[in-house]
């Protein structure tokens, strides 16, 4: 049954550690990007065990151009946090100074604790200096160009791109993995770039098989992405890679192929590699981990499940007998077209929608706000790209980094009010 079935017998030990003894271990562009959001401690354990690797560590190139993409995106996206405490510790002294209401607390209290704020702000102020120091100076690039050194595949040329968007979406429409849970990036655009990203998963994917039959040798796959067109999941537990993933690698290459979480992998790492890892490591990336999750599953499983496909959503007609009809009794379709056409502007970020949604549809103006916010982050970043290709960081640059930090602010502010609402729907 196994040689028939190969892809539901991943989880032998026996295999796993022949694996190990024998793999060509390769990153995906997320684990990478990831190190920035790392605790130095942690960081530093993941990259001495990707350096005791680095003879058989690998990237594709589509990895890499991911990962050297959206570098800067994701220090910005950092850079908030520092922010964010600076001023939740601002406003707390501000509460506190107030010796008119409530809370109340005493002089010399309030002293003492002005000293500790003081020095809160100067040391949160001193780190966030250094972090964006990498969009310049960064030490974390630097270290994985010396650990990967040449070990980074070559890219495919644009004719093989193109036969790859048409062979990826009829994988896509019979739901073969990996990728086809990404199918609705890029939108209806018709740029070229915009129309490979729902592709890149499977890029990656066969840039795996070529170096591995180039090689002859297995894989481990260690990748933050925990979709369903990755993995095998049941009843939300991650159970091992999909089994058409395992069956497609053997079949292509003759070799075995696994994959692993962060966590998993720096755990295993410890057994496999003689490569010490704090218990305080694993658990900060398991939690990060859980967070990624949660993002996932709210935003793309709502969206993508209960609001309709904007593209299928045509204009009403001036001559429709329906385009009369009152505010209150508005189609989906209706609401859909006035919020994707709001202009860019500070009072449409912050606007209340329930003029516009339909009656009792908290969830529904939830997901309408969410789809706003996020086309225009997504609009931000594009630009945010078009200046890092151009090394114009001018003062645009800087204007759109502070954009796309408030936009995530209200991202995140929406996609918790949205599970609160889906958590009291499933009681």
């Amino acid at each position: 049954m196994k040689n028939l079935f190969p892809g539901h017998f991943a989880n032998s030990s026996q295999d796993i550690d022949k694996l190990w003894q024998n793999c060509i271990f390769v990153l995906d562009a997320n684990v990478l990007l990831s190190l920035y959001r790392y605790s130095d401690s942690t960081r530093s354990e993941l990259l001495k065990v990707f350096e005791a690797i680095a003879e058989r560590l690998w990237i594709p190139h589509q990895v890499a151009y991911e990962y050297l993409t959206n570098r800067l995106v994701v220090i910005s996206e950092q850079a908030k946090f520092y922010d964010d405490a600076i001023k939740r510790i601002d406003g707390l002294k501000k509460l506190l100074e107030n010796s008119n209401q409530h809370p109340f607390v005493t002089p010399e209290t309030l002293e003492k604790s002005s000293i500790i704020f003081g020095n809160l702000t100067e040391e949160l102020t001193e780190n966030r200096r250094i972090h964006d120091k990498r969009i310049t100076q960064d030490e974390i690039k630097d270290k994985l160009q010396e650990i990967l050194s040449n070990n980074v595949g070559e890219g495919y040329q644009k004719d093989k791109l193109e036969e790859i968007i048409l062979s990826g979406k009829a994988r896509y429409d019979e739901r073969i993995p990996p990728g086809f849970g990404d199918a609705k990036k890029g939108g209806e655009s018709v740029l070229f770039i915009d129309r490979c990203k729902p592709y890149g998963d499977y890029v990656v994917w066969l840039q795996m098989l070529d170096h591995a039959k180039k090689l002859d040798r297995p894989m481990i796959f260690v990748t933050g992405d925990v979709k369903e067109d990755w993995w095998t999941v049941f009843q939300g537990k991650t159970v091992g890679p999909h089994p058409l993933l395992v069956q497609e690698f053997l079949a292509g290459t003759g070799n075995g192929f696994y994959m692993y979480t962060p966590d998993k992998f720096l755990e295993r790492a410890s057994t496999y590699l003689d490569q010490a890892a704090s218990v305080e490591s694993v658990q900060e990336i398991r939690d990060l981990q859980k967070d990624d999750e949660f993002e996932a599953d709210i935003f793309d499983t709502a969206l993508n499940s209960l609001w309709p496909e904007k593209t299928k959503i045509k204009p009403a007609s001036p001559f429709d007998s329906n385009n009369n009809r009152s505010r209150g009794q508005r189609s989906e379709a209706d609401l859909s077209l006035d919020l994707v056409d709001l202009p860019w502007n500070e009072s449409s970020i912050t606007r209340d929608v329930s003029d516009h949604a339909l009656s009792n549809s908290p969830l529904h103006e939830l997901i309408s706000r969410l789809d706003i916010l996020q086309r225009k982050r997504s609009a931000l970043q594009s630009r945010l790209m078009e200046l890092q290709l151009e090394e114009n960081l001018d003062a645009e640059y800087e204007l759109i980094r502070f954009r796309l930090r408030d936009l995530d602010r209200s991202i995140h502010s929406k996609k918790s009010e949205l599970n609160e609402i889906l958590i009291k729907n499933r009681n």
